[in-house]
This record gives structure tokens, C-alpha cells and sequence, in this order.
């Protein structure tokens, strides 16, 4: 998990409003704020 959480972060330092972690199968309940790991800053 560790690659995922660091491209996330590298992503919000350069202008990224949010981030999301989740598998492919649960994206879409991930976009709607129901699955995965969602960073904002």
C-alpha cells in the first residue's frame, strides 16, 4: 500500500484537490465516497 499512499501524496503536493485508493471493482462505489481511501488536503 505504501507506492499507492506516496503517488497520492506526490499527487496532491503538485496541485491534486483529492486522491482516491481503491481496486478496480469498487470504483465506482469509491467515486461516490462508499469504498477505498480518499485523501484531500
Amino acid at each position: 500500500m505504501k507506492p499507492k499512499v506516496q503517488a497520492a501524496l506526490d499527487f496532491m503536493r503538485k496541485g491534486g484537490e483529492k486522491a482516491v485508493i481503491t481496486s478496480i471493482g469498487n470504483l465506482g462505489a469509491a467515486l461516490k465516497g462508499r469504498a477505498g481511501t480518499l485523501i484531500t488536503g
